[in-house]
């Protein structure tokens, strides 16, 4: 039995055929591109782009003008992680880790200036911490989003600065640009940062890249009571590497498959 078409609302119909114009053969767009795939006259398609900008489920590029999906889609999307590849590959490391040290592990995915917690383990510690799944994790005051900075190029790097806010979660936050920049070059040295009580007083947290095909996907990272989380510090740091490595080897990132 065939089903009665619903009421179609023009604008939402709209909006939902320029979101699917963006694919991986069209990631980025033009004005003039979008409006042509979708028929609809340039103002009319440059209204609801503005409006979904607005909402971050597009992002424009301030430097060629082009469109892309923001990162709403991604925070949206998380809600159905159990069938992502990123989740089934980077999932078993989380567990693995978390049952090892009793800690707390996470996959932060990074898109478009915006670090996403999106996936968590708990142990049964008696330590809660606050990040939630789906929910955005501060680049300035965290062990990841430091060291996703760290690893972005000079101009991507101070155009997420300029719109970090360095909400203040603790005394030991980080709380200046210039205080910021100043820790990332020992960050990418040594391949990892930390997080000593910058969010939550009494946690400390380590985290490390994770890479795909493209670039930089996001982190991976345990966190703990500091006392704890200092002791064990080096073995910790050397498993989420070796964690991070076969990880990304899965996702493709060439520098991690040339041996393989």
């Amino acid at each position: 039995m065939q089903k009665d078409k619903p009421r179609i609302i023009q604008a939402v119909q709209r909006a939902i055929e320029i979101l699917e114009c963006f694919d991986s053969l069209d990631m980025e767009l033009q004005l003039g591109e979008l409006s042509k795939k979708v028929n609809l006259n340039k103002s009319t398609a440059h209204g609801i782009l503005a409006t979904l900008i607005y909402h971050d489920y597009v992002h424009q590029n301030p430097e060629t003008g082009a469109y892309k999906l923001g990162p709403k889609i991604l925070e949206k999307g998380l809600q159905m992680l159990g069938r992502m590849n990123t989740y089934q590959v980077v999932r078993p490391h989380l567990l693995n880790i978390a049952k090892k040290y009793r800690q707390t592990t996470h996959l932060f995915l990074y898109v478009n200036g915006v670090l996403f917690c999106a996936d968590k383990v708990e142990t049964a510690s008696f330590v809660v911490l606050s990040s939630r799944i789906g929910h955005r994790h501060p680049l300035h005051a965290s062990a990841s989003g430091k060291v996703i900075l760290a690893n972005l190029d000079r101009s991507s790097l101070n155009a997420v600065i300029e719109n970090i806010k360095f909400t203040r979660f603790t005394a030991k936050t980080i709380s200046s640009p210039k205080e910021l920049l100043d820790t990332l070059p020992d960050i990418q040295a040594r391949g990892y940062a930390l997080e000593d009580e910058e969010i939550e007083e009494g946690i400390y947290s380590a985290a490390v890249p994770i890479w795909s095909y493209q670039g930089l996907l996001g982190t991976i990272s345990i966190s703990g009571l500091r006392n704890h989380m200092l002791s064990i510090k080096e073995e910790v740091v050397r498993d989420l590497i070796e964690s991070a490595e076969l990880a990304s080897r899965e996702f493709g990132h060439p520098m991690l498959s040339q041996n393989t």
